[in-house]
């Protein structure tokens, strides 16, 4: 069964049977291939699905509480749905089913599931706008009936008819976000603490952020690279990392080998990992650890992190239980206080009552056991880290981290230092070029900052405007007399299809500095926008806008999408100008009034 697809391992489709008994039958096999469970038990670990780093609890299907008479036609369904859907999602599907059927019960108890009909699934659709605030919540609860309804029509105690609407009535648009790019100066702050090896962080927590920090990786990719991941080859290394996102759906993942030259930061990275094998070794003849895991790379004893005296120190789960157990084996006659203050003098502050549930038999394997990272706990960690170092957004909050937005930084690092869209692609793993959309802000921020340094162009708040015949900011009084005199004499270029949107203060001298073309004409110092036509100007910047997200995946219009860019850049600057301009003259009404010269 190796490297075999997963979904030729006995996936049949019912229309294919005439006797739904036949394909029962073909389920009932199929299943043996998930896990080690019996069809007729009421929880299934799909232990042989596992590829990849997850907690157990994704891959654990329950079905307890659910009525017998649909029981087991939603577990023909899990054999049906796996594994075109992935387990954890058909977990939550089945769950959210089980929701609408006691909802059935409570509010229809004379209603059979057969008799179900659209006024009862609007009423359910009413009950979760009703009590659940979550938006995406709705929507998966509500798509889950769907789902389940059509896949099971054919089966007996299910309608034939599926009574939901065909488009998911919680369905939004969805959007990026385009802040996902760290900050500059946050990622700065922890670089610096992660370099510092003296303020306790572990050694694996400090390589996962950096392979995280230094390549375009999901963290479930990084939290599954494997302990023979580095490689030499002439010089420099690679690193194999494994994939499952887009590996055509085969249990074996994908790897992608990412080259890391043997210098600078390539040789911090190399040596990082070294020392994570050999630490991993260590750890492997100290501590149990799950036969899934043993051929992970980075793996930890279960730690919590806490700031003592105003240092951060990791309090290892495992290193206590080891010295409590090796202490109650030499002395078992000392009581859980005599271990306590015996830990105390190794260093170890333990209250007695935790040294007691350290002793007991069936203590859980968190306390015992080494573990792998995910996703959610190294964001737990690097938000803990943003907390006790008072690491601040702009707002002076403190800033809230996600693993996934150092892919972002990754990408659009890459991006901004020159690299095509196939070689980002390549890194990335991915399949196509739809990876891009997400970035456009990104690169339009950096042109932005390019541009200005470049064109050396006046801020918003100091650039000239007009405003009702008002020219504000310009230095030079007698161009402004001669401009204000005869405005008509100076009018300049168009937006929106209206002509006249601004004047030249020097349009016999254009050259150098200036040009006879569109945009360029707008991104020089003498041109003066006159803010009246600012919801045009407003129109020019919505088109190019749409321009730049519409182009953004394509590599056959790289050249619109980045003259879009620039034009964003230009037309978001022209509109700050307008709207400073119009600010001023509404402050300069205001200061009149109060000194009573205001002529209406």
């Amino acid at each position: 069964m190796q490297n075999m697809k997963l979904d030729e391992i006995g996936f049949y489709n019912a229309n294919i049977y005439a006797h739904l008994d036949e394909l029962k039958q073909q389920l009932k096999q199929k299943g043996k291939s998930f896990g080690d469970f019996s069809f007729d038990d009421d929880t299934w670990f799909c232990n042989r699905l596992i590829n990849k780093v997850a907690y157990p609890s994704e891959y654990t299907i329950k079905f307890n509480n659910i009525s017998p008479q649909y029981k087991e036609s939603l577990k023909y369904y899990c054999l049906l749905a796996i594994p075109d859907i992935t387990v954890s999602t058909v977990k939550d599907k089945i769950k959210y089913f089980k929701d609408f059927l006691q909802y059935l019960n409570l509010y229809f108890p004379d209603y059979k599931l057969t008799n179900i009909n659209r006024k009862i699934i609007s009423q359910y659709e009413q009950y979760l706008n009703d009590n659940i605030p979550s938006k995406p919540l709705k929507r998966h609860k509500y798509g889950a009936i769907t789902s389940i309804l059509k896949t099971l029509s054919d089966f007996p105690n299910f309608p034939n008819e599926i009574p939901t609407k065909k488009t998911n009535p919680f369905n939004e648009e969805t959007t990026r976000n385009p802040e996902n790019y760290i900050p500059e100066g946050i990622v700065r702050q922890l670089d610096i603490i992660m370099l510092d090896e003296t303020n306790g962080i572990p050694l694996s927590l400090r390589l996962i952020y950096w392979l995280q920090r230094s390549f375009p990786n999901r963290i479930r990719e990084v939290c599954s690279i494997n302990a023979d991941c580095l490689k030499p080859l002439y010089s420099y290394y690679t690193i194999s990392v494994p994939t499952t996102k887009e590996n055509g759906g085969y249990l074996n993942p994908d790897f992608k080998l990412i080259p890391i030259l043997n210098t600078g930061h390539g040789i911090f990275i190399i040596n990082l990992i070294k020392k994570m094998q050999e630490k991993r070794r260590e750890y492997l003849k100290k501590f149990p650890f799950d036969k899934l895991h043993e051929n992970l790379l980075i793996l930890s004893p279960t730690f919590t992190l806490k700031k003592e005296r105003g240092i951060l120190k990791a309090k290892y789960y495992a290193v206590n239980c080891n010295e409590i157990k090796k202490l109650h084996k030499l002395y078992p006659s000392l009581s859980p206080k005599e271990i306590s203050n015996v830990l105390k003098d190794k260093g170890i502050d333990l209250h007695p009552e935790s040294v007691k549930r350290y002793l007991k038999p069936d203590l859980k394997s968190t306390y015992r056991f080494l573990k792998p990272y995910t996703g959610r706990s190294f964001n737990k960690f690097l938000n803990q880290i943003c907390s006790f170092f008072d690491i601040k957004d702009n707002k002076g909050n403190i800033f809230k981290i996600t693993s996934h937005q150092f892919r972002h930084n990754a990408t659009t690092d890459r991006l901004y230092a020159g690299y095509t869209m196939d070689q980002v692609r390549t890194i990335k793993g991915d399949k196509n070029n739809s990876f891009l959309s997400p970035y456009s802000h990104q690169q339009k921020e950096f042109h932005k900052k390019i541009w200005l340094e470049s064109t050396q162009l006046k801020s918003p708040n100091q650039a000239p405007v007009e405003f009702r015949g008002i020219i504000t900011n310009l230095a030079d009084p007698i161009v402004t007399q001669r401009l204000q005199r005869n405005p008509a004499t100076y009018l300049t270029w168009e937006a929106n299809k209206k002509k006249g949107v601004g004047l030249c203060s020097n349009i016999l001298g254009c050259h150098p500095k200036g040009t006879s073309i569109h945009f360029e004409c707008y991104e020089c110092d003498w041109f003066i926008p006159k803010a009246e036509y600012i919801e045009d100007y407003q129109k020019e910047l919505d088109y190019w806008t749409e321009k730049m997200n519409t182009t953004a995946n394509s590599s056959n219009r790289a050249a619109i999408f980045e003259n879009a860019i620039r034009n964003v850049n230009i037309l978001e600057r022209i509109i700050s100008i307008c709207n400073n301009g119009i600010q001023e003259y509404k402050n300069s009404r205001q200061q009149k009034a109060a000194r009573g010269e205001l002529n209406e």
